[in-house]
């Protein structure tokens, strides 16, 4: 696993165990590990780095070293007994987000609240792929105690332990759990196949500077040999040609197995149970302006639902408009027309004033096509038709108004026949 695998990993060991981890200067962290601990480790803190240049400071962290294997040791050697832990997912953050995601024309109020419980069995499981490397995961699914259903857990376990507390109520009868532990068990096991399909993924790229090497290497050679003086015959230029050809595609394949991880050689261990009470509360949120109203069912363990209907972004401030569709403030634009609010792409600009009318409101110029305001629109009095005030110009004597297509000169038709 690369360093950043290798910290994650490191770190939701330690959180699984509860051993403290504070970033004490870049790249050096302290660890104090937990009374229960102390005897394992023979200390109660010690230092650390994933920096092979740090090593002289604290203890340098691989895959083989003693305090990641010890650690690795201590997970799969956890009791197996039961705890009780308590998830709250308060509206509070949400509801505050809510209020900073939309512009000061709206209004935002909150009803109907209320809280519904759910009650689950989190089972962790340690992940261990042994290859000509081994890759080590701890990954958690949880068994919906009411429905029966199974999902992986969506939190590292740094995050999930920073939010649960322990629950003091005491821990609910569950009659079937040889059954949920074996339902679990299947469900880690048929995810088995995606962990070894991407670590085998993930070392596409090591696998193909390897190649890179190999083939860099027999160039090279047939090269030398181009120029050799040995090579005196063609048969000998011909077999070492085809023993060269051979050797580069057994080490290619050699490579292409080394590289490649098997099912096989997986192997899924249950390390903790947890029954997980989570309490959720919803709400529903009304949004207005002027233009319309807008509603969502909001929940404590949602993300942002918000999004602008144009550019699906989620970052706001966000407006209502007319139409009644959420979007970013900044691509609102307000008709000088009928006042109503669009979105940009529905809007012209006066060819004239520059000013934004929409659609529906925008006049047409019969000479260019032009949007135009309704103050920037006129009639010729030749044609009749919609044209742009400054597309018109008056008869030198009636000062009557004409487009350029009815009044070539000085004069309309009518007085120059007149005249």
């Amino acid at each position: 696993m690369d360093i950043h695998e290798l910290k994650a990993y490191f770190f939701n060991a330690c959180a699984f165990l509860h051993i403290e981890i504070n970033e004490i200067q870049p790249d050096i962290y302290h660890l104090v590990f937990p009374k229960k601990l102390h005897h394992v480790f023979k200390e109660e803190q010690m230092n650390i780095t994933f920096l092979k240049e740090h090593q002289h400071l604290a203890s340098f962290i691989t895959t083989e070293s003693y305090v990641l294997q010890k650690i690795a040791h201590v997970v799969t050697q956890q009791p197996k007994g039961m705890s009780h832990a308590f998830l709250p997912f308060s509206l509070q953050e949400v509801k505050q987000r809510a209020r900073q995601l939309f512009s000061p024309d709206c209004t935002i109020t909150f009803q109907q609240e209320n809280t519904i419980t759910q009650r689950y069995l989190v089972l962790w499981f340690k992940f261990t792929l042994k290859g000509f490397k081994v890759e080590e995961s701890l990954r958690a699914f949880k068994y919906n105690l009411a429905t029966g259903d199974i999902s992986f857990l969506p939190f590292d376990l740094q995050e999930l332990f920073s939010r649960v507390t322990e629950s003091k109520k005491a821990l609910p009868t569950i009659e079937n759990i040889e059954e949920i532990n074996e339902k679990m068990m299947k469900k880690a096991t048929k995810s088995g196949a995606s962990f070894v399909k991407e670590k085998t993924s993930e070392v596409e790229q090591e696998l193909e500077k390897e190649i890179k090497r190999i083939h860099d290497y027999y160039d090279l050679l047939q090269l030398e040999d181009a120029f050799a003086e040995t090579a005196s015959t063609v048969e000998t230029r011909e077999e070492r040609e085809e023993s060269l050809k051979s050797e580069r595609y057994l080490l290619i394949e050699q490579q292409k197995i080394k590289y490649t991880f098997h099912e096989e050689d997986l192997t899924i261990e249950p390390v903790e149970m947890v029954v997980l009470t989570e309490e959720i509360e919803y709400c529903e949120m009304t949004v207005s302006n002027s233009f319309g109203t807008h509603h969502f069912t909001l929940s404590g363990d949602m993300e942002n639902p918000f999004i602008c209907s144009l550019t699906k972004r989620k970052d706001g401030p966000f407006t209502l408009i007319s139409d009644g569709r959420i979007l970013l403030q900044e691509k609102a634009r307000v008709c000088t027309e009928c006042l109503q609010t669009f979105d940009y792409t529905q809007m012209k600009l006066c060819a004239v004033c520059d000013t934004s009318v929409c659609h529906s409101c925008a006049k047409r110029s019969s000479l260019t096509q032009a949007a135009l305001c309704s103050k920037h629109a006129t009639s010729c009095q030749g044609c009749r038709q919609q044209v742009a005030t400054n597309e018109i110009q008056e008869c030198g004597s009636c000062r009557d108004p004409y487009c350029r297509s009815c009044l070539s000169g000085e004069l309309c038709e009518l007085c120059f026949d007149l005249y």
